[in-house]
């Protein structure tokens, strides 16, 4: 019997696994580096990756990346200070993790969306502000994200707060919850509602197969009208919100935080 086969199919992984790893190789070298409390934000200056380099505050560091550090550290700072929401550094599941990196890369290093948030801790890269054994949470940020423009950086880091307390990772769950969340830091307290807040609850058995099918859009089918009918008002507890936070803007002049307005906080 011939062993051409399976010679072939040998041939043909070997072919693949150098692919990938040509293609692993080819990721942006990400060179500098800048933190933010518990966040390590690594950028390039040049090549594909390379983020816009205005800096109106002459400190170094360019604006576009200290906007995506203080919507991380708004949200943060919001989350789980303000709305008391589990820090993901301080649970169980992630003990011993140190900080959060974020690397902003060119939007097909990241599979072409605006940012992906990893479940799975790892040793984090040597710089000067860290110690030799940091572990790290990771989130990957599409470098054509402008901050003041787009709730992507906060919404990654949300996902980081909910693998933190579950296993689950039903999109649903995931990516429609995470939606509301970015009410949080936008304007309005909560989104688009196309379910009656009234009910009833829970929906009815045959809405459960196209809901468990929905990924962002459960938001206003779900999560949104639930917000609706737990909180009304909406309104956060601004008091316990640190001063830097609220006084907090872009390098645009805006507000981070645009609101104070939330429905469903405390239910959630």
């Amino acid at each position: 019997m011939s062993n051409r086969p399976v010679v072939t199919a040998l041939c043909a992984f070997l072919s693949l696994a150098s692919t990938l790893s040509v293609h692993a190789q080819e990721k942006s070298i990400l060179t500098e580096h800048y933190v933010r409390g518990p966040f390590r934000l690594f950028y390039a200056i040049d090549g594909k990756s390379a983020v816009p380099l205005a800096d109106k505050d002459g400190s170094g560091v360019p604006d576009h990346v200290e906007d995506v550090a203080k919507q991380l550290w708004a949200a943060r700072e919001l989350f789980c200070t303000v709305l008391k929401f589990p820090d993901p550094l301080q649970g169980e599941r992630y003990d011993g993790v140190d900080c959060i990196e974020i690397y902003l890369r060119e939007r097909s290093e990241i599979g072409g969306g605006n940012g992906l948030a990893f479940e799975s801790a790892q040793r984090a890269k040597k710089i000067d502000e860290g110690k030799r054994d940091d572990r790290t949470l990771v989130i990957a940020i599409g470098k054509h994200v402008e901050a003041p423009k787009n709730i992507t950086p906060a919404h990654e880091f949300f996902h980081l707060i909910q693998y933190s307390t579950t296993y689950f990772k039903n999109k649903w769950y995931l990516e429609g919850m995470a939606r509301w969340s970015e009410h949080a830091l936008h304007t309005d307290g909560v989104g688009e509602v196309k379910y009656s807040p009234r009910g009833p609850w829970p929906q009815k058995n045959q809405h459960l197969p196209t809901l468990f099918d929905m990924s962002y859009d459960a938001e206003t089918v779900l999560w949104n009208p639930i917000a609706v009918r737990s909180d009304a008002k909406g309104v956060m507890a601004a008091k316990n919100a640190p001063v830097e936070l609220q006084r907090l803007q872009y390098s645009d002049g805006a507000p981070v935080v645009r609101d104070s307005l939330l429905n469903g906080a405390e239910l959630m």
